[in-house]
């Protein structure tokens, strides 16, 4: 009914939408597509379908999980999980899973990251990067607090555990100071006792002062117990200069002792342990520190490029513990080293000893089997009385120094070498010193080697071969327990089985044309009913020469005994040979003999 203003239309089958009042914007338009094509309306309970595109910026609600597809495999999941934290998405901007430092690490929470890359120790840049993982609990070191190496705490009372890699350490990720203001052997030690008991590698990068107010020990070995840990090797950046000399460049790398008097040593290795290394380390003991660093029966190492300067006690140290304190009296010497290129200057102070090396008094185990290369020793006790020494042996045996050095300032109660039966009659013996020279500066009064008690017959000489005097640093060729480089052959008791052959062979060959010295020792030690001995040489110096004996050994008494010494020349590689001689031999006689060389000249 056209033109009213009200009432029903009762005869129309349809009404255009657009002729609907009261609707929102959109919706007549909205209303005129198919259900499930883009721009429809959305039916209660029912699906988007697979709409060909469509626009939901004012959507809400819409789950991940089951309104999504196309997601990867546990994409879904991390999108459910809060950015950065863990099992989600890492951002990038503001929070970032790479810090500059520690300071910054520790102010993370655990939930951060599921790891977070530190970038410095200090500041960006001052370490190795080093990458850090949270736990789910507190720091298992430190009372919580961590160890400052692997574990630091975390903002929310958890932990930053470091993953380490299997090979180097960087030094700075201990946080070592090199500025000479603080101490580090608290950081240090706790470097070292972070590595695996198989040890590792630390790496000094930085150049600098390190100051140590206590000693750092690598390994935790007893006089009881073998060390459980080993291995650790310990080396700086660059090399170290061979001689401290006041106008030459710094070491790179300076282990400085700045704790108390007489303390130390820096650095201590505690074994029984097999395998430790040390090398481009500068130690310098300020006039104050007792020794650089000390071998406790440990075995396997390397050490090059050292120096240890102006220590007050005995610098470098090797000794042993008495195997009476282990299991079943086991054997542990502190052997098969190899130090090279080591430098030491002791200081002018009263019993500053160089080098030693010593084992307990009952010469259960000893150093022995060490070999030194190119050993420079300076002994700088110049002050009257006081008492210095360059390399003191006593409890040693078999060890090899090549081409080593030793010299200096010293005065009348300092020496060169020592040699200290004192303590065990039958040490030290079958050292070898090969090569290099014993020196003085000119004028000065100390004694180039020396020797303290008496060795026991049976203890083999030590070896100075082919060593050069200088500045008066003579070789006595009277000293006790010395050989300048020629052989002794002995004989304690010959069997009844032996008794009535004569013995004989080549002593040796004359290493150059010189005057020597060979002295013989007969004793009767079951009387035979008849015959003596006696003792003969044979030489060239142009000339074929022999020489026996005017007094035989009477080998009807046991209370007898024959001695003789003759003095020969010899030519360079001739041989010098020796004889014991028997003659009227009857009974069942048992005798020894000694036989001793030395060369005069």
């Amino acid at each position: 009914m056209k033109g009213a203003a009200g009432g029903s239309v009762l005869f129309s089958t349809t009404v255009p939408r657009t002729d609907l009042s009261g609707l929102g914007t959109g919706i007549a338009d909205a209303l005129g597509i198919n259900v499930g094509i883009v721009g429809s309306p959305i039916i209660n309970g029912g699906a988007l379908g697979t709409p060909s595109g469509g626009n939901l910026a004012n959507a809400t609600g819409l789950p991940i999980s089951t309104g999504v597809s196309g997601l990867g495999a546990g994409v879904a999941t991390a999108l459910g999980n809060a950015a950065n934290s863990a099992n989600g998405f890492a951002t990038f901007g503001a929070v970032q899973a790479v810090v500059a430092n520690n300071t910054a690490l520790s102010s993370l929470p655990s939930t951060y990251a599921t790891a977070v890359a530190r970038l410095g120790y200090y500041a960006l840049g001052d370490s190795e990067p080093l990458i850090f993982v949270p736990s789910g609990s507190a720091c298992s070191l430190g009372a919580g607090a961590g160890n400052g190496v692997t574990q630091f705490p975390t903002s929310d009372g958890k932990c930053w555990i470091a993953q380490t890699p299997n090979s180097v350490w960087d030094a700075a990720w201990a946080g070592l100071d090199n500025t000479g203001s603080s101490s580090n052997s608290v950081k240090l030690q706790a470097l070292i006792d972070a590595l695996p008991d198989k040890g590792g590698t630390i790496k000094i990068n930085q150049c600098g002062f390190y100051n140590f107010t206590s000693t750092v020990h690598i390994g935790n070995g007893t006089s009881t117990t073998p060390s459980t840990r080993r291995g650790v090797h310990i080396v700086g950046n660059g090399d170290v200069m061979l001689t401290p000399v006041p106008a030459a460049p710094l070491p790179c790398v300076q282990f400085s002792w700045t704790g108390p008097a007489s303390g130390g040593p820096v650095v201590s290795f505690d074994g029984p342990l097999n395998g430790w290394g040390l090398e481009n380390i500068y130690f310098y003991g300020n006039n104050s520190g007792a020794s650089a660093f000390q071998l406790h029966a440990a075995s396997d190492g390397y050490s090059r490029g050292v120096v240890a300067n102006n220590f007050i006690g005995h610098s470098v140290v090797l000794d042993t513990y008495s195997s009476a304190g282990y299991p079943g009296s086991a054997v542990y010497n502190t052997g098969r080293n190899i130090i090279e290129n080591m430098f030491i200057a002791t200081s002018d102070h009263n019993g500053a000893i160089g080098l030693i090396l010593d084992g307990p008094a009952d010469g259960s185990t000893d150093p022995s089997l060490n070999t030194f290369i190119n050993l420079n020793v300076s002994v700088g006790t110049l002050t009257p009385g006081n008492v210095g020494v360059g390399i003191y042996l006593a409890v040693a045996d078999t060890n090899l120094f090549i081409n080593p050095l030793i010299f200096g300032a010293y005065s009348a109660a300092s020496y060169g070498l020592v040699l200290d039966y004192s303590k065990n009659s039958i040490y030290p013996t079958a050292n070898s010193l090969v090569g290099g020279a014993l020196a003085k500066d000119p004028g000065v009064l100390g004694q180039a080697v020396f020797t303290v008690g008496s060795p026991y017959y049976t203890s083999a000489p030590n070896y100075l071969n082919g060593m050069q005097q200088v500045n008066g640093a003579t070789i006595s060729p009277n000293v006790t327990g010395i050989s300048t480089d020629l052989p002794r052959i002995e004989f304690p008791t010959l069997s009844a089985s032996n008794r009535t052959n004569n013995q004989s062979g080549t002593l040796f060959q004359a290493s150059m044309t010189s005057l020597y010295r060979v002295c013989a020792y007969l004793t009767t030690q079951t009387a035979g009913t008849a015959g003596t001995a006696s003792f003969s040489l044979t030489w060239n110096d142009g000339i074929a020469h022999s020489f026996t004996s005017t007094a035989p050994l009477d080998l009807t008494s046991t209370a007898e005994t024959s001695s003789d010494c003759r003095i020969l020349l010899a030519n360079v590689s001739t041989n010098v040979s020796w004889g014991i001689n028997l003659a009227g031999v009857t009974g069942t006689p048992a005798f020894g003999y000694y036989i001793t060389t030395e060369r005069l000249n």
